[in-house]
């Protein structure tokens, strides 16, 4: 069974490991009406939701579908030391709707568009499958074009750490990433300066 860890920059290194595993397999369970492929990637709340949701597709012949993801960048949300729940932001480009499975309607979203996303994705560590997916939540969807590499709408500025150093922190101020004054320090998550 996992440790859950106690420092922040081993929990956003956990946490962007996971990211990465779960991106496309929890849209492709989705797709495939599959909840039990979720079972080690989400936690047991969210999978229950899953299912529930997943029936009611079912029952009313539905699919949710994400074609084309391409993910562009992951920002984890510096967590307190010991935190059990983690926030990561994603920003990827898709195709997403739902269909009707009889007619092969589209009933929402757009088959054809490729739409730009930035979803948090709480995270908590849970037994035996340690960092799973606890909830997401849309922060901003736009047209693709309009979330150029770098960019992030709806962000709200904070330290994170992001994809090419999962444990350096870095500042977003609403509009840009700046690095931590001084050589390599960043104030940890109550408000001291430490390095990272």
């Amino acid at each position: 069974m996992p440790v859950a860890p106690v420092d922040d920059a081993t929990i956003a290194r956990e946490v962007h490991a996971r990211v990465k595993g779960s991106f496309g397999a929890i849209p492709r369970a989705w797709s495939n009406r599959d909840a039990d492929a979720l079972e080690k990637l989400v936690s047991s709340d969210y999978l229950a939701r899953a299912r529930g949701v997943i029936d009611t597709q079912d029952r009313d012949f539905q699919v949710t579908r994400l074609e084309d993801d391409e993910l562009l960048d992951v920002a984890v949300e510096r967590p307190g030391q010991g935190a059990k729940t983690v926030n990561a932001y994603l920003a990827f480009v898709a195709r997403n709707w739902l269909e009707d499975l009889r007619t092969g309607e589209v009933l929402s979203g757009s088959e054809e568009t490729l739409r730009g996303f930035v979803q948090r994705w709480t995270f908590v560590f849970e037994g035996r499958n340690g960092w799973v997916t606890h909830r997401v939540r849309s922060v901003w969807t736009g047209p693709a074009e309009d979330l150029p590499r770098g960019a992030w709408p709806g962000l709200k500025p904070g330290w994170y750490s992001r994809s090419k150093r999962p444990a350096a922190w870095r500042r977003w101020t609403g509009e840009s990433w700046k690095k931590a004054r001084g050589e390599r320090t960043a104030p940890s998550a109550d408000g001291a300066p430490e390095s990272s």
